[in-house]
């Protein structure tokens, strides 16, 4: 038995979530009038694209800046300068490891 042809005439009621009819002005179950308008309207997806890769390039940047404080270069670097990088780097890598997880946990959601 094909249903397509009634769930066009079904609605679900704004206030007890229970299918009524289109044409109905109140819900015959808690008795609510039904407005024109729907009261409740659908959660905008949430944006996934980019947490992942933007994760991963905060990680390589962390690798870098851990390569440039270390004097692994052969340029000379200022000790204050050094001192920053040797810093920044695991700031930058655990930022990246939670923009990452964030990207992985959104996308297993969605």
């Amino acid at each position: 038995m094909d249903e397509s042809p009634r769930q066009n005439t079904l609605q679900q009621c704004i206030y007890c979530g229970k299918p009524i009819r289109v044409h109905l002005k109140r819900c015959p179950y808690c008795r609510e009038a039904q407005s024109e308008k729907r009261a409740v309207q659908a959660a905008a997806p949430v944006s996934t694209a980019g947490h992942f890769r933007s994760g991963l390039l905060l990680i390589l940047t962390a690798a870098a800046a851990h390569y440039l404080g270390g004097g692994y270069v052969p340029v000379a670097i200022p000790d204050p300068v050094r001192g920053a990088l040797i810093l920044l780097g695991p700031l930058l890598f655990l930022a990246g490891l939670a923009v990452t997880l964030r990207g992985v946990f959104l996308r297993l959601r969605a």
